[in-house]
């Protein structure tokens, strides 16, 4: 992993629809916002905008190159909050390593 995961990842978002932070991501976490999403494998941006894929099914789809990889992120940038989670390639769990407070 590039980056060291957040121990602690604060709470950023509207109270009614954004998710709770974790330093480990679930697999049912919905990787989808309003305003972009996009998963980054080896420097390669894939578009994950109105896909509306969990984690797990991210996982799925490109387990390939997933498994083969030596990076990948997945970058969430919405209202009010935005998130970075990181693969960790030795265990294959997603972790948080970025956050920040989106747009509006």
């Amino acid at each position: 992993m590039k980056n060291k995961p957040i121990e602690n990842p604060q709470f950023y978002g509207c109270l009614n629809c954004s998710p709770e932070q974790t330093t480990i991501i679930n697999a049912d976490r919905l990787c989808d916002c309003y305003g972009w999403a996009t998963l980054t494998i080896d420097g390669e941006i894939i578009d994950l905008n109105e896909k509306n894929l969990t984690l797990g099914e991210i996982n799925e789809v490109f387990a390939g190159r997933l498994k083969n990889c030596t990076d990948a992120e997945i970058e969430l940038y919405g209202a009010l909050h935005g998130e970075t989670f990181e693969l960790n390639t030795v265990n294959g769990n997603w972790y948080t390593t970025k956050q920040n407070q989106g747009f509006v």
